[in-house]
């Protein structure tokens, strides 16, 4: 039988079937069926992705799931610009790899492993203990001091292996400005219900945009939003909300 069918049934059914699972399934039976050797691509770019890294679970809001399978939904917003959410994933992913793509699945499954090397590098250097660390592990920490998930879908469109490398001062200035952004957000207590769709049209955009001047971007889009629930509040702001709290 096909086993695409046998795993969307069992989903549809309760199994305790991962996005990270689905996919897999899908991406495999895709190789098979193109004559592909699926022993040597999993050996080289999928068995990771069943270690305790990537099936440990982490809490995104609310809920928690495997990290592979958040990873994958971060790693189609970085590639399509659009907000994907957790229940979407595996369709998402589907009709990315049948129609956005323009990649044969074998070449796709190594552009995931890449970019899933790129988000584990991030991760463990965001929770580095002792030690020096970079401006992109501190950036990690602080985001991640924050719970913030959301973020990063961007650091996979800024660290794409695919794409050239962002100079290192556009670099710096596109997380200084995301990380002031969040933080000052949170101290006038913001909300935080739009990050998904900000985070994602920041991605579109920097997709699009020259990235010798990424830095320029994407503080000029965020310095540009003014509603209630996007705004990146200034320093009289701050200073009110500061002095609030000392009284």
């Amino acid at each position: 039988e096909n086993a695409q069918e046998i795993f969307e049934t069992l989903n549809a059914r309760g199994a305790q079937l991962t996005a990270a699972d689905l996919i897999k399934n899908f991406i495999f039976q895709r190789l098979l069926e193109s004559g592909t050797n699926v022993e040597d691509a999993y050996q080289r770019n999928w068995k990771e992705f069943e270690t305790g890294f990537w099936e440990s679970e982490i809490s995104v809001g609310r809920l928690r799931y495997a990290r592979s399978s958040i990873f994958l939904n971060h790693w189609l917003v970085a590639r399509t610009g659009e907000e994907v959410v957790a229940r979407e994933v595996f369709d998402r992913f589907k009709r990315f790899a049948d129609h956005d793509a323009g990649l044969p699945m074998a070449k796709l499954i190594v552009q995931v492993h890449d970019a899933s090397r790129v988000y584990r590098q991030f991760v463990t250097g965001a929770s580095t203990q002792a030690g020096p660390i970079n401006r992109l592990g501190m950036f990690g920490y602080r985001t991640g001091v924050l719970e913030s998930e959301v973020i990063k879908p961007l650091v996979l469109r800024l660290l794409d292996p695919e794409e050239p490398p962002i100079p290192e001062g556009q670099l710096v200035k596109a997380l200084d400005v995301v990380e002031s952004w969040m933080v000052r957000r949170m101290l006038v207590r913001a909300t935080t219900k739009s990050y998904t769709q900000v985070v994602a049209e920041i991605v579109a955009l920097v997709r699009r945009s020259d990235r010798s001047s990424v830095g320029n971007v994407v503080e000029s889009y965020l310095a540009g939003q003014s509603s209630g629930s996007r705004y990146w509040p200034d320093d009289t702001e701050i200073r009110e909300e500061l002095g609030a709290c000392r009284e």
